[in-house]
């Protein structure tokens, strides 16, 4: 079965709260065999691995099923019951071996020596993996005293303050949601240690979803709103303005999202003056027109709507969410756009794929960056010409060394940009320090502003500096900005700063993806040579003797190399 099929059917559980445990395993084997080389191009591939002091048998197989959801197929690794010392560690173990991306880490209180037993496995996954790890908190036990789960959360507390790649994911806040004595120490205990309920399995996967999807780079951007019978209760065009009751906590929930970053769009069928009139005037609307980047209430099919927003926005589908009551809707959209997460209002609040590790201050105004870009289309549209605009348009550009602050932004840049993107290298937050503090790296950032606003960090470029070359080892840039010139404004500026530095030649490295169609000639256009081609890469070398480039009088540069 291929893994598009299994994802509709994995669609089919998710919309239906009331699914078993034992539905999402038959689907697990499946999405288990299937062949990691021939995926759809909108899934990223993570490797999970489990460790617990009690039965979690199942727990991984609903991972990797509810994780097709989210366009991740996720290959899972269960450590032996109780192992957990000695898989953390030894070097040799088969979780070293398996080379996990993200570790969970369940124990229970009485299984637990002491303080120095817990850091010791923390310690351990530390040395042996290069994960990010996640330890279960420990819930209060009669079989220990209260002092010793006290000391064991206060070792994770340490360690979680210590170690950026520790974090704790609140589990006795979990047990607590779904109903504690429901589901923690029950009549499963004593059949096979199962001291966690099956029935827990599918709402605890949803919950450690999301650091799957922040591992994997496939943070939702986008959520796309229906508004009759979703945004509110009602039609507007048949109950007018007193007949409809908007969702209030619905609302807070998604200007929350919008708070953090998430960019909002509308798509309904519904004609555009009554359903902005409800937004300007309804007094229980807490989402407001000026929260909209795209907006789309119209009379064509919604799946249409969505590729033109996708256009305006210049997101890929693969970053939407789509929220509809229709059962129809859903369908038709879902038909055309399999890699769409698509959803009833009423499973927003828990849904995964909107996680992010670390939100910056550029992620939470990405929301309100994208109405400014709205009013900067409107603003191009008055204009007679393309020049013009770009004239009166104000765009200046930073361009300086990275810094410490934009460590976690730069590594989200490098794991999201997929369209102008030249090798598609994904490098995480450590990674980037490291090259930081190398002498043989220089690691750029672009920030651009103009007169509707300030885009923030938008390019990266990675140089490494060689004995009497430079080579471009990253070069992206948001695709917001593309088409103003910026992407070949920041390329020359590096080169000239890499000649200053001494650089006779320039090497740039082409690798193709299925997205990166975009830089398929960037270095050709800016004076490189190929030298070398493969089916998996391209070299180009550039050197000063005999080119020349004239900045574009629209972009003010600054550079600085502190």
């Amino acid at each position: 079965m291929k893994f598009g099929e299994i994802q509709k059917k994995v669609s089919s559980l998710y919309q239906n709260p009331g699914a078993s445990a034992s539905e999402y395993l038959l689907l697990a084997k499946a999405l288990d065999d299937t062949d990691a080389n021939n995926l759809p191009p909108y899934v990223r591939t993570i490797k999970a691995a489990f460790l617990g002091s009690y039965t979690i048998q199942g727990l991984p197989e609903i991972y990797m099923a509810r994780g097709g959801f989210h366009n991740l197929r996720i290959q899972t690794y269960l450590a032996p019951y109780n192992q957990f010392t000695q898989e953390s560690i030894n070097a040799q173990s088969g979780l070293a071996a398996f080379d996990p991306e993200i570790v969970f880490v369940a124990l229970d209180t009485p299984d637990v020596m002491d303080a120095k037993h817990l850091e010791t496995v923390g310690r351990g996954l530390l040395e042996h993996t290069r994960a990010k790890i996640f330890f279960f908190n420990f819930m209060p036990s009669w079989q220990a005293s209260g002092a010793h789960v006290q000391d064991m959360n206060a070792v994770l507390a340490d360690l979680e303050k210590n170690e950026e790649r520790i974090v704790i994911f609140d589990f006795v806040k979990f047990l607590d949601r779904i109903g504690t004595s429901n589901h923690w120490y029950t009549k499963y205990k004593e059949l096979g240690d199962l001291r966690l309920a099956p029935a827990a399995f599918v709402p605890l996967s949803e919950e450690l979803m999301r650091y799957a999807v922040a591992r994997a780079g496939s943070t939702k951007k986008c959520l796309i709103l229906d508004l009759d019978n979703t945004l509110w209760r009602g039609i507007i065009g048949e109950d007018g303005m007193a007949g409809i009751v908007p969702d209030r906590a619905v609302q807070e929930y998604i200007v929350a999202l919008h708070e953090k970053g998430i960019i909002l769009a509308v798509n309904s069928k519904n004609n555009a003056e009554d359903a902005r009139e409800v937004f300007e005037h309804h007094p229980d609307m807490i989402l407001k027109e000026h929260h909209i980047a795209a907006w789309r209430a119209n009379w064509q099919g919604k799946e249409r709507n969505i590729a033109e927003i996708a256009e305006e926005l210049n997101l890929g589908t693969d970053s939407f969410v789509f929220i509809d009551d229709s059962k129809f809707e859903q369908e038709r959209v879902k038909t055309v756009f399999p890699e769409i997460a698509i959803l009833s209002s009423d499973l927003l609040t828990n849904f995964a794929g909107f996680y992010s590790f670390n939100i910056t201050e550029e992620d939470m105004r990405r929301g309100a960056m994208y109405v400014e870009e709205r009013k900067r289309k409107e603003f191009h549209g008055s204009l007679p010409s393309e020049d013009e605009f770009l004239s009166e348009l104000g765009l200046s550009l930073v361009i300086r060394k990275c810094l410490e602050h934009d460590i976690v932004r730069v590594s989200k840049l490098t794991q999201k940009t997929n369209q102008f993107n030249v090798a598609t290298r994904r490098y995480t937050p450590e990674e980037i320090r490291s090259r930081m503090q190398d002498d043989g790296w220089n690691i750029w950032v672009a920030e651009a502003k103009d007169r509707f606003g300030d885009y923030g960090i938008i390019g990266i470029a990675m140089v490494e500096r060689l004995q009497d070359s430079a080579r471009i080892d990253n070069f992206l840039l948001s695709c917001r900005i593309l088409g103003r010139k910026v992407e070949e404004v920041f390329l020359h500026t590096i080169m000239d700063s890499a000649c200053k530095d001494g650089a006779g030649r320039i090497i740039g490295e082409f690798i193709p993806t299925k997205k990166n169609i975009l830089c398929e000639s960037f270095f050709s256009d800016h004076g490189f040579g190929l030298v070398s081609s493969g089916e998996n890469q391209y070299i180009y070398h550039w050197t000063p003797e005999g080119n020349s480039y004239m900045y574009p009088h629209f972009i003010e540069v600054m550079l600085t190399k502190l």
